[in-house]
């Protein structure tokens, strides 16, 4: 007879399968819509600024999302401490990070094009703070074993920057800008209402942290995961630059 440690660790497979399949699948809703309202340079654009935004991701937090993971139960019975602590360090990093990039853009005379305006580019930065952020929220449901709250989570951001997505593409003329801004709101309404409910048990203590374990087991990792975006997505933005945005659309 199956033990019930065995047939929960199932059950969380199958909710984590099922839930990404769920989400993924449903994205293709999307592409109907960006073929009917875009053109091929700005599906182009809009591929380059999801390449970028997800690999801020990593590279901002200094893998301090990944070290969730890894030190959860060790700072135990201060785990939901250790959280409430890593919450306002990940936002340090990517905030600094952020705010180096966007300089660089504002600063490096490079014509990027009229698809690329400041405020959508802010924009998107600021949504990829907010997905790397939230991410130790995301990993704290992972490490607890809380599948159904993980895959609620996500689905209801993926559901609420749907809705908005298709809100200001159809009402608006915000074009890019609009879908870095539904993801944004999706994402941080939730990471706001989550961050209440465990700032309000736990506060951040500085003190407990370990720094020279965690860093030496987060930094290396944000480099890995940074050269494996640079692999998967790096090309759109190289591909754009020199073949044109159309090319990608297409």
């Amino acid at each position: 007879m199956m033990s019930a440690k065995k047939t929960s660790n199932i059950v969380a497979a199958i909710t984590y399968a099922a839930g990404d399949l769920l989400t993924k699948g449903a994205k293709f809703i999307l592409l109907p819509l960006y073929l009917c309202y875009f053109s091929a340079e700005e599906i182009g654009a809009l591929a380059v600024l999801q390449g970028i935004s997800l690999g801020i991701a990593p590279l901002f937090t200094a893998g301090i999302t990944l070290a969730v993971t890894r030190f959860y139960h060790d700072y135990e019975p201060k785990s939901e401490q250790l959280v409430a602590t890593l919450l306002p360090l990940a936002a340090g990093f990517a905030s600094i990070g952020v705010t180096l990039i966007g300089a660089a853009y504002l600063l490096v005379p490079i014509d990027w094009g009229p698809l690329f305006p400041v405020t959508t580019v802010m924009m998107w930065l600021f949504s990829g703070f907010l997905c790397s952020v939230s991410q130790v929220l995301e990993r704290r449901f992972i490490i607890r074993g809380e599948a159904l709250g993980f895959r609620v989570l996500t689905f209801t951001q993926f559901a609420c920057s749907t809705a908005l997505i298709f809100a200001f593409i159809f009402w608006t003329d915000l074009g890019l800008f609009g879908i870095a801004l539904a993801e944004a709101i999706a994402v941080g309404a939730t990471f706001s209402f989550l961050s209440v409910l465990i700032f309000r048990k736990n506060r951040p203590d500085f003190g407990i942290i370990q720094w020279r374990v965690l860093l030496n087991y987060s930094l290396p990792l944000s480099a890995h995961a940074f050269c494996t975006w640079a692999v998967c997505y790096a090309d759109r933005i190289v591909l754009g630059k020199f073949v044109g945005l159309a090319d990608i659309g297409v």
